[in-house]
């Protein structure tokens, strides 16, 4: 099942460049997996009623083209069964009215119970409610590459915010790209620099602790780590165009 939507993003969705930002891409993407999620039964409140929560727990999205403010944009999203893991996949497409490509992602979620935070196995029932395809929307699915560090750039105290935690009382999943940009050299966002980007979650960020990025140098960007008290909670990669100097 390939769930479908349009919609004209707001102007909180665009940089400083007037064009749809990255974040805005992934904001629109989530919106609509959670579309597609309550036009299946499986809402945030049909979770809660069971029990359950979906962890993300991996994106990555390349970006193709950055469109400029007025235009709507036309969004896919369909779930395939993860190989090698208990979760679920989700894809996503992104195009403008003319049909050009926008961005194409995928991510990797997991289905907890939230009592005991024990991950459940998505079963074929699930896998049959969500119409669960065999293909992803590359070619061949990226495997994120691990990028040798080169140097340490900068080190970054996050201040939390209460904006920044979800339902289940942790840091929400697309805040982490906003500490990443924070961390980043201000001429590399200044530029909109960033073409792709794969977001390693590896444990929820709660309220009471405090928060580290850290920025090192890739041969194709950069890579933040981000912390809490030398606990790794998170991975941001970044693939940018450098600006001219």
């Amino acid at each position: 099942m390939i769930y479908r939507m349009t919609v004209t993003p707001m102007l909180e969705e665009y940089g400083k460049d007037m064009k749809l930002s990255p974040s805005g891409i992934l904001k629109i993407f989530e919106n609509a997996a959670t579309r597609h999620a309550s036009a299946v039964g499986d809402s945030v409140e049909d979770c809660f009623k069971r029990g359950e929560a979906w962890y993300l727990t991996d994106w990555y999205v390349e970006i193709y083209t950055r469109i400029p403010m007025g235009l709507r944009v036309r969004v896919e999203t369909f779930c395939r069964r993860c190989e090698r893991s208990v979760g679920l996949c989700r894809e996503f497409r992104m195009r403008d009215e003319m049909g050009n490509l926008i961005a194409l992602s995928t991510s990797k979620w997991a289905r907890v119970r939230i009592a005991d935070k024990k991950i459940l196995r998505v079963d074929q029932q699930t896998l049959a409610r969500y119409g669960a395809l065999d293909r992803s929307v590359f070619d061949k699915i990226p495997i994120p590459m691990r990028h040798s560090i080169h140097r340490f750039e900068s080190e970054k105290n996050i201040p939390l915010r209460r904006s920044d935690f979800d339902l289940h009382e942790h840091v929400h999943n697309l805040v982490y790209l906003d500490y990443a940009f924070e961390a980043i050299p201000k001429a590399v966002y200044n530029a909109h620099a960033v073409r792709a980007f794969h977001i390693d979650y590896v444990k929820p960020i709660c309220k009471t602790e405090a928060v580290k990025a850290k920025c090192a140098e890739t041969e194709e960007g950069y890579a933040v780590f981000i912390e809490t008290e030398s606990t790794l909670c998170a991975i941001v990669t970044l693939w940018v165009e450098h600006p001219e100097t």
